[in-house]
């Protein structure tokens, strides 16, 4: 219950970024859209989801904000590159493929271009969206794993 209330929470917050920066940002710059909002927003829905789990469950193992502070500095570049998005994931080895298969950012980048700017209809991605969602599950089981030891540990150390 903990871990799904503070992912609605961080949603919360997110989906207004999200909908910002669809809306907002793509007509400013004048970005193509070539796909509905609609098809969009329930693509992003489990990528936004997976993400925070994700977070929820890699905050966990660290007992300081600056320590993952440090962590996620140093991570963030080479899961930029694992993800796609700056080197095709073709070029790369097949373990590194692998890897970034576990990084919500590597089917959410597929998906949300192929959406965006080749137009391409949902059908499309629902591969991608499916993978979302079987992240989003996993990272939910694994934080709420985490969360549990956490309180664990903590209401022994309190008797």
């Amino acid at each position: 219950k903990i871990v799904i209330g503070k992912a609605l929470a961080y949603f919360s917050l997110y989906i207004f970024n999200t909908l910002f920066i669809l809306v907002v940002i793509f007509r400013i710059f004048n970005l193509p859209m070539r796909s509905n909002y609609f098809e969009i927003f329930i693509f992003v829905i489990p990528f936004l989801l997976s993400v925070i789990y994700m977070g929820m469950s890699i905050a966990s193992l660290f007992k300081s904000r600056e320590s993952s502070m440090m962590i996620l500095l140093f991570t963030s570049i080479p899961f930029i590159f694992l993800s796609g998005f700056s080197w095709p994931l073709s070029a790369m080895p097949h373990w590194q493929q692998y890897a970034a298969e576990i990084l919500p950012s590597t089917p959410a980048i597929k998906g949300f271009l192929a959406l965006t700017q080749k137009g391409v209809p949902f059908s499309d991605v629902i591969v991608q969206w499916q993978h979302l969602w079987v992240l989003t599950i996993a990272y939910l089981l694994i934080s709420s794993i985490f969360t549990k030891m956490t309180m664990k540990k903590a209401q022994q150390a309190g008797q």
